[in-house]
């Protein structure tokens, strides 16, 4: 049985992280899932509100509608990791995205290193 290939759409950017609200209406609208470029605390959870009340509004279940987070570990502590998974796991994120971007690494093993320390710590 073939099934549809889902949508999944990315919204916004690190510099601009409110996203204007066609852009929520439209994820609400077709959606399978987004990609936010927002923290997981007060704004964001605003925004994810804003989703699955437009998703009622477009007839849907706002729970179809799925979230992957994205926690960008350069220039944080293992705190901050621990305190944003917190906030994506409280928001019901499916999946998050750890980004080891702009954080000075110069080879794939200080890449791969990072990754297994978030993976470490937030275990």
């Amino acid at each position: 049985m073939q099934r549809p290939i889902p949508v999944w759409l990315g919204a916004g950017s690190p510099f601009f992280p409110t996203l204007p609200e066609a852009v929520l209406r439209r994820i609400a609208r077709i959606a399978d899932g987004w990609c936010p470029n927002f923290l997981p605390f007060e704004e964001g959870r605003q925004l994810v509100a804003q989703v699955q009340d437009y998703a009622k509004e477009a007839g849907r279940d706002p729970s179809t509608v799925g979230l992957e987070g994205r926690l960008v570990i350069a220039g944080k502590q293992p705190e901050d990791w621990l305190a944003e998974m917190k906030g994506w796991e409280e928001l019901d994120a499916g999946f998050v995205c750890v980004e080891t971007r702009r954080g000075g690494l110069k080879s794939l093993d200080q890449h791969i290193d990072a990754f297994a320390r978030v993976k470490e710590t937030v275990s």
